[in-house]
């Protein structure tokens, strides 16, 4: 393992983790905003007179570092993979906090996520590709990003509940899987010439993705439980960075002969049913201990 490989890993586990802890502190906040904020910029406005939740704020910006830089370090198909994580290290965090107990089946779909992302990334051995790509190649993803924002927008009146929190919770995902890779891009631009950076509409495409998945995140957190908002949203930007990883940006996997690449597939597998698996979780839908449940009532 090269030193660069090691220290992409190190900086995208820590960005899963800042991230899980957002999450987790965030939707206690999130939850109690008024409904008729939802996917508006007044709902942060409203969730940053908190100090609580600034301090999650303050989590998810680190995550956004981190994540940054292991960029800089490793191939995007290196750095979405372990952003999977971020499921697992959410509902540790949660069951942590809230007094929830976790199960078996929990401790299976987490070895089965981490044993299949172990394999991917040491037989795979994913390599980055070019960071240099026109705006026509982004126009499928970008268009439909749109098209999956719009119909969270459009139906934001007539969903409610965790129907509403899974649907804004996909659009954020897939809004931060797409970020994710034009951070690639613009790290890249940063490390080649750093005046450059601004005069490259990807800078500018990250802010707007930023600051909106930001609002979608806040209200998908918002609209239901954390149980509800976050699965949709830790399946979709992994799987989304990873699909534009590969057909936007070119990077690919080291694939020596049909046996590498049925061992690749196999561990790619085991990822996704860990992660869904993780995403159905019995814990998260549990209800807190009972001190922790009188301690949330009087808060």
């Amino acid at each position: 393992m090269t030193t660069d490989l090691a220290l992409a890993i190190v900086l995208a586990l820590t960005s899963a983790l800042l991230f899980a802890t957002s999450n987790v502190v965030e939707q206690r906040v999130a939850a109690r905003a008024p409904e008729e904020e939802s996917l508006r910029p007044q709902l942060l406005a409203t969730l940053a007179r908190q100090p609580v939740w600034l301090a999650g704020f303050a989590a998810d910006v680190g995550g956004y570092g981190a994540q940054a830089a292991a960029l800089a370090f490793g191939a995007l198909l290196v750095v979405a993979p372990l952003g999977a994580l971020g499921l697992l290290f959410s509902l540790l965090l949660d069951a942590s906090v809230n007094g929830r107990r976790l199960f078996k089946s929990d401790l299976a779909a987490a070895v089965l996520l981490c044993a299949g992302l172990s394999v991917f990334l040491a037989v795979g051995a994913p390599s980055e590709g070019s960071a240099t790509v026109s705006a026509a190649s982004w126009a499928p993803a970008l268009v439909i990003l749109a098209l999956v924002v719009a119909v969270a927008s459009l139906t934001r009146r007539h969903v409610r509940g965790p129907a509403r929190a899974t649907l804004f919770g996909l659009a954020s995902g897939m809004t931060f899987g797409i970020n994710a890779a034009l951070t690639k891009v613009v790290v890249h631009q940063l490390g080649q010439e750093p005046l450059s950076v601004f005069w490259h509409w990807e800078l500018y495409g990250v802010a707007v993705l930023s600051v909106s998945g930001l609002i979608m995140v806040q209200s998908a957190l918002q609209a239901g439980s954390l149980a509800a908002a976050l699965p949709s949203m830790e399946v979709a930007e992994p799987v989304v960075a990873t699909i534009v990883g590969v057909v936007i940006l070119g990077e690919h996997l080291h694939a020596h002969g049909n046996g590498d690449k049925i061992v690749i597939a196999a561990a790619a597998l085991a990822m996704l049913v860990g992660l869904f698996a993780l995403a159905r979780s019995r814990a998260a839908h549990s209800p807190p201990s009972p001190a922790v449940d009188r301690t949330l009532t009087r808060a």
